[in-house]
């Protein structure tokens, strides 16, 4: 739903020469002090970074923001240094690196530069740090202790799925009401598949791309002609996989906004209280770039809302508003809620719904996008979902261990500023790790 990716701790740059020096060097000497630079950039005030890097990429990627990124891993893992290749370079102009930092957090990261002097960096990819600056702390009270102590609220639970039920293994707010962003997108997943169970409709059913489904990214289908025919099983793919906000609506339109609300009050009732009805999210943007309607929608009832979207709604152009992507939350009240309880209960139906007949095809669709940064070894399956916008982020898995148990994660956060930043995502990842 998201103007942007949902999850931002993964960033690519196309940097500038740092050093006259380094255009005498060799390739392979290149790369290793152009990994040493890396570093440099990791401090509390990484001020006239612009001048290091591409001018085509500082118009995706404004130097500000390249500031924000590189200040919030200073502030969680403190000043680095290199730690030296974790993988051999290849001919000379690309390697895996790690930064080893004083808060005892090892980042690690993939570099590339240009074969010929001036060396540029063309690919620059930093990873989750690992391991925990409290080394005294068992691995997951660490990571407690670093979702404790973000700004905002952070709500999480881990469970285990078993034949019984669900078995709760850690918590924090797990009943706290939380915006959730784009893993409200597990829902409409969650229909489709009880449509698909029941055989009212099938995964290869084709519909004709609706008009007034045409969203905003992310994604790719709002580029595509209206009446162009797709399947319900592409649709689906690419609203999980790529967070298509297009494919999502069309979803809904054609199975029904009262289904997707059916299965949200399978769940829980916060949604129902605080969500209702289920936005699209062209309704979303709709009503976040209408300040005057969106607060009349927030103090509106339930009918009243409903009245909104049928009469308001459809006339409002949807603008393209960068803005969205980096500004502070704008209209909290416009959102998709849910406790992380709730979100666990979830991924418990949608693992019961896949475990066969022809809806157990769906089971794939939540692992096509499958993350680095919160994979593991242990993992043989690992269904991902991830949501945000300015002041929420969230994250869903649903997993099976290599010892063959089931376990459910979510989390969300949500605060003031436009991001919750690295710190979020790591302690998530440990607490991943932590599971087994």
């Amino acid at each position: 739903m998201s103007v942007s990716a949902a999850v931002r701790i993964l960033v690519a740059w196309t940097l500038m020469m740092l050093s006259a020096s380094i255009e005498a060097a060799a390739p392979g000497q290149a790369l290793l002090q152009r990994a040493r630079d890396v570093a440099t950039f990791i401090q509390a005030d990484p001020a006239a970074l612009q001048q290091h890097f591409a001018a085509s990429f500082l118009e995706k990627v404004p130097g500000e923001q390249l500031s924000e990124v590189f200040k919030d891993y200073f502030d969680q893992v403190g000043t680095c240094q290199l730690d030296g290749p974790l993988q051999a370079p290849e001919a000379g102009t690309a390697g895996r690196f790690a930064l080893r930092c004083s808060k005892g957090f090892l980042v690690p990261f993939d570099l590339k530069i240009s074969a010929e002097p001036p060396y540029l960096i063309e690919g620059l990819l930093l990873k989750l740090p690992t391991a925990g600056e409290r080394p005294e702390q068992p691995p997951l009270q660490a990571a407690m202790t670093a979702l404790a102590e973000l700004p905002g609220t952070t709500a999480l639970m881990t469970a285990r799925l078993e034949p019984g039920g669900v078995v709760p293994l850690t918590e924090v707010n797990a009943e706290r009401p939380m915006a959730i962003a784009s893993v409200s997108k597990l829902y409409v997943l969650s229909a489709l598949l009880r449509e698909i169970g029941t055989q009212r409709r099938k995964w290869a059913d084709v519909i004709a791309l609706p008009g007034t489904a045409i969203s905003l990214p992310t994604g790719e289908l709002q580029n595509w002609p209206a009446g162009s025919p797709v399947t319900l099983h592409t649709l689906a793919a690419l609203s999980i996989s790529k967070s298509d906000n297009t494919a999502n609506d069309a979803l809904i339109s054609a199975i029904g906004r009262s289904s997707v609300e059916a299965a949200v009050a399978e769940t829980g009732d916060t949604s129902k209280k605080l969500g209702y009805p289920f936005l699209t999210t062209r309704e979303f943007f709709a009503l976040k770039q209408t300040p005057s309607l969106a607060k009349q929608y927030g103090s509106a009832t339930e009918a009243g809302r409903r009245e909104i979207l049928k009469s308001d709604i459809p006339a409002i152009v949807l603008r393209a508003d960068a803005s969205l992507s980096r500004s502070a939350p704008r209209a909290p009240g416009v959102e998709w809620f849910a406790t992380v309880s709730e979100l666990v209960r979830a991924l418990a139906i949608l693992k019961e719904l896949t475990d066969s007949g022809e809806a157990k095809h769906g089971r794939a669709l939540l692992a096509i996008n499958r993350p680095e940064a919160f994979d593991d070894p242990r993992w043989e399956y690992l269904g991902y979902k991830g949501g945000s916008e300015p002041g929420v982020a969230a994250l869903a898995f649903l997993v099976r261990s290599s010892s063959g148990k089931w376990y459910a994660v979510a989390s969300a956060w949500n605060g003031a500023e436009p991001e919750p930043g690295v710190a979020y995502y790591s302690a998530v990842a440990r607490v991943l790790k932590a599971l087994e």
